[in-house]
């Protein structure tokens, strides 16, 4: 990564800035803040979004689902990663752009 990445503010770098992630510059925190000031409830719904993913994957895991296909704005938590391997499921995480 080059300092020109981090000084351009990235939609997944806010996106782990929003969910408290640790995954973000400077750049995507003040980023993060203007669109804070537009829609003041949005972290908490990218962490309701981020909750709803992470209960999805894990009844998946319960049932006999061989595949599952993600499209995250951001790095998958350390549990969903672990539910992936339990299962032993071909995952593919798609991002848009």
């Amino acid at each position: 990564m080059t300092s020109s990445d981090e000084a351009r503010p990235n939609a997944a770098r806010i996106y782990d800035y929003f969910i408290g992630g640790n995954h973000n510059f400077a750049a995507d925190r003040a980023a993060a803040e203007q669109v804070r000031t537009l829609f003041p409830s949005i972290p908490n719904g990218m962490r309701m979004n981020r909750w709803f993913m992470h209960q999805t994957v894990e009844e998946l895991s319960k049932t006999s689902a061989t595949c599952f296909s993600i499209w995250p704005a951001g790095f998958p938590p350390r549990a969903i990663s672990m539910s992936w391997r339990r299962t032993r499921a071909c995952c593919t995480t798609t991002t848009t752009r």
